[in-house]
């Protein structure tokens, strides 16, 4: 969704019509950033409990290795590969996670939503009065370029998409059909829990596929 403003049209003309215009801009703009600081909120807590899960794993796996016999090496040996791995992907992961600093774009798409309500409110409460003046509806579009250049990471097209979804008369979605309206959705949510659900439910797998069928570890009877 390109939330740039349309050049500038003859307002005098027909200033109503031009106003509305901005009113579904702005509507749109902040709907799709509340939606952008969600999504973005909500991976750093994916992101921070996959994290928390491993590091748990990894203080487990050390705490093991005090309790597992001295002469039962193949096993002592497989913990503390595993402690090793655990730590180094939560190394990589925390780098990674925190140069993408979902935090503090959350705060900011929310910063950035919350000052389009407001605009949004204002220029509303103008329409419905029944006339708004020129010079207050060209202050109110320059306070909305602004923002836009204030805050110029805009959101992503998922977060346009699930806005229509929310909203599906006013985007006429009802020709996409049900299947595609439960598509989008579900594309939502698995961007943001999709990568972090795999990170916790894959592990476990591959390490019981490990140890129940590589001779060099198994520690049951094929």
């Amino acid at each position: 969704m390109n939330d740039t403003p349309t050049p500038e049209l003859n307002i005098a003309s027909d200033l109503d019509k031009y106003a509305r215009r901005y009113l579904k801009k702005m509507w749109v703009s902040k709907g799709c950033r509340f939606i952008a600081h969600r999504r973005l909120r909500e991976r750093n807590h994916a992101s921070q409990l996959v994290i928390s899960l491993f590091s748990i794993g990894v203080i487990a796996a050390s705490i093991s290795l005090l309790v597992v016999s001295p002469d039962n090496k193949k096993l002592s040996d497989f913990i503390s590969i595993l402690a090793i791995n655990a730590s180094i992907f939560i190394l990589v992961l925390s780098n990674l996670e925190f140069a993408k600093n979902y935090s503090v774009e959350a705060e900011r798409m929310l910063r950035g939503a919350q000052l389009l309500s407001k605009m949004h409110d204002d220029l509303e409460l103008n329409i419905n009065q029944g006339s708004i003046a020129k010079e207050t509806l060209a202050v109110i579009i320059e306070h909305y370029n602004q923002v836009l250049m204030d805050f110029e990471v805009n959101h992503e097209e998922i977060d346009y998409r699930y806005f229509q979804v929310n909203h599906p008369s006013y985007f006429d979605l009802e020709k996409l059909g049900l299947t595609k309206r439960i598509f989008y959705r579900g594309e939502y949510f698995w961007h943001i829990w999709g990568p972090y659900s795999m990170c916790i439910i894959v592990p476990p797998i591959l390490i019981y596929l490990a140890i129940r069928y590589i001779p060099e570890i198994s520690f049951f009877k094929v």
